[in-house]
């Protein structure tokens, strides 16, 4: 005689109030979920889990560290020797790349470029091209790799929850940033400078005005000249909407376009910064730019994609969360999330402030011992 299995069905919508769904076994879809049993509640992408670094020194490089400040590894920066274009190893194709970068003129892909410490997009071989971004339509990308998971890991993986770059800004600079989660627009940063600074917020074709925008502003000078070392950079937070901390949005991607003007990358090859956020962190090289990276097991896409924990020690019910379309029509778009199960339920967590309207089927199955009873095991 088999053992057989026992299946429980819900039906949830995660709406803006529901951060964590806690679900114990035979809860009906009508009952306000409680924790059970060795669940808590928990905030989503609340922790910082590891930094991944862009640090000025020799050689230049893209650091991952550790939340104390350990190096898990290290990929270098350079230039070709016939021009500028930015060359990293791992390269960005392969396997072993942390950050990869990619430059845009318009729609058309060209080559990220690197030069004197600074990063930006290449329409020529040389001159200031070379590490500026400039507009109009110039876009620099900036993705998380394929390396950058956590330690000893293969099943979970990382998301930005904030970013602290320094931007070199040239004649009045305007950057939209646009923050992608598996390829779709999840929310938007602008930083203004000089006479663009208190212009309304940006509207076009390609902005979807129902996601998050942040405005912050630089004050420096419009323009200092070809190199006035620190007095034309700026220290520039995306990723924190507002005081608190659960309105952050999570990102794989983070695409910086110049609307005006031109900017630069660096991470304190002019100097350090000594006004602004997180100009000071005590795991990190001065000045560098960062990611602060939580941990998620993954994205979960739209309309039938589905997510399994499995039952690995035959005591806790296997649970897959199916995605429905969302609840208020066809904005659907990926999500990162965890799931974890244990005896008397399971822990389904996705960001409070992404995607509110989304509409998950969730499946439970026990495998019950033979001789056992034919029902459900209790909750607490």
């Amino acid at each position: 005689m088999q053992a057989k299995p026992r299946r429980s069905t819900r039906f949830f919508t995660a709406g803006a109030v529901l951060a964590a769904l806690l679900v114990p076994a035979g809860v009906l879809a009508t009952d306000t979920p409680e924790a059970p049993g060795g669940l808590t509640p928990a905030a989503f992408g609340q922790s910082v889990d590891a930094y991944l670094a862009i640090e000025t020194g020799t050689p230049d490089r893209v650091e991952l560290y550790d939340p104390t400040g350990l190096s898990r590894g290290v990929q270098t920066i350079s230039s070709t020797a016939s021009g500028c274009a930015l060359v990293t190893d791992p390269l960005d194709e392969g396997t072993g790349a942390f950050l990869r970068f990619s430059g845009r003129v318009g729609t058309s892909t060209t080559a990220e470029s690197w030069a004197s410490g600074s990063i930006g997009v290449a329409e020529k071989k040389s001159g200031t091209s070379c590490y500026q971004v400039n507009s109009p339509g110039e876009t620099l990308r900036l993705s998380l790799g394929t390396a950058t998971r956590p330690a000893g890991s293969t099943a979970t993986a990382y998301a930005v929850r904030s970013a602290y770059l320094d931007v070199e800004l040239k004649q009045d600079a305007r950057i939209l940033a646009t923050a992608l989660l598996g390829g779709n627009p999840v929310g938007y940063f602008e930083l203004q400078s000089g006479s663009t600074i208190g212009q309304p917020k940006l509207t076009s074709a390609d902005i979807i005005a129902s996601l998050p925008y942040s405005v912050q502003s630089c004050n420096n000078p419009s323009d200092s000249g070809p190199d006035s070392g620190v007095n034309d950079n700026c220290r520039w937070a995306t990723g924190e909407l507002s005081p608190d901390p659960l309105d952050d949005v999570l990102y794989d991607t983070l695409a910086l376009r110049a609307v005006n003007g031109s900017f630069s990358l660096e991470y304190g090859r002019d100097g350090r910064v000594t006004s602004g956020p997180q100009i000071a962190n005590p795991f990190l090289p001065a000045g560098a730019s960062y990611f602060e990276l939580t941990t998620v097991d993954g994205i979960l896409n739209c309309n039938g994609v589905s997510v399994t924990r499995d039952d690995a020690t035959g005591l806790v019910p296997e649970v897959t969360f199916r995605r429905l379309p969302n609840a208020s029509g066809p904005d659907c778009a990926p999500v990162p999330y965890t799931l974890t199960n244990q005896p008397r339920g399971a822990q389904f967590l996705k960001p409070l402030d992404q995607q509110t309207t989304a509409q998950f089927v969730a499946d439970f199955t026990w495998i019950l011992p033979v001789g056992s009873t034919t029902s459900l095991p209790p909750t607490s």
